[in-house]
């Protein structure tokens, strides 16, 4: 009313003179009244956010977990001893012990050997230590023989480190006294968890995002849960890899 009275010249119209009148019958003289603004409750559960840096709140689970992007950040966050929360920085092995111990991830090795997932974080991996090769990366990674022919050109070591879960999972076959961190690299071992299947969609997905901050070698699963960060990676990715990831994105949308 006070916005209908202030427009034009209404403030000379009976029709709005006789508004004012009406309403002051009905609610009083509201000029000297105290206004009382009642708290608004706003719930929420687990999300991520862009500020202090990034970071993720998981709020829905056996404790709450507050994960930080931002090192600073999270220097500043731990000083706070007055919440019964667990923080951690997103670099920290310890978060993904944790996350796992609280049936947050999992990871079942023989069966995501199985995968495509697998398939595209080896091949990713592979690229990762190819140099100087006389084929495109597209053609060595979707060539068996020719991914075959420059695993075996490679340094042991990386080659080691790219069939590490093969490596791994023969050796169980015939002894359990080998551990997983002891054959698998930490960050290939990240990449190939998942959310449990015990969360919800939606909480999911938000854990497919965390997990792919944490360690990104899937190229989809990056593009599809950050694409942010998948951009300013793929720019300084050799131009015959570029085509393969965006091959590889195409065929699995």
């Amino acid at each position: 009313m006070v916005e209908e009275f202030n427009r034009d010249n209404n403030f000379i119209s009976e029709t709005m003179h006789q508004k004012l009148l009406d309403s002051a019958k009905t609610y009083g003289d509201l000029r000297h009244r105290d206004l009382e603004l009642h708290e608004l409750e706003y719930s929420t559960d687990s999300f991520y956010t862009r500020a202090f840096g990034g970071v993720y709140l998981l709020r829905d689970f056996i404790v709450p977990l507050v994960v930080f992007e931002d090192e600073q950040w999270h220097k500043e966050a731990i000083k706070d001893t007055t919440h019964d929360v667990l923080i951690y920085h997103i670099d920290q092995p310890e978060l993904v012990d944790k996350l796992r111990s609280h049936s947050i991830i999992d990871c079942d090795l023989e069966a995501e050997v199985k995968t495509e997932r697998y398939n595209r974080i080896k091949k990713f991996e592979m690229f990762q230590h190819l140099k100087q090769t006389q084929h495109p990366v597209q053609d060595i990674l979707n060539d068996p023989i020719l991914f075959k022919s420059y695993l075996n050109k490679i340094d042991i070591k990386s080659r080691k480190k790219i069939m590490s879960v093969e490596r791994y999972l023969e050796k169980i076959e015939t002894s359990n006294q080998f551990k997983i961190a002891d054959i698998i690299d930490d960050k290939l071992y990240v990449s190939l968890h998942k959310p449990h299947s015990s969360l919800e969609a939606k909480h999911q997905d938000l854990i497919w995002k965390l997990l792919m901050n944490i360690s990104p070698k899937d190229v989809l699963f990056w593009y599809w849960y950050d694409k942010e960060d998948f951009y300013t990676k793929f720019k300084d990715w050799d131009d015959s890899f570029k085509d393969w990831a965006i091959e590889t994105i195409r065929n699995n949308i």
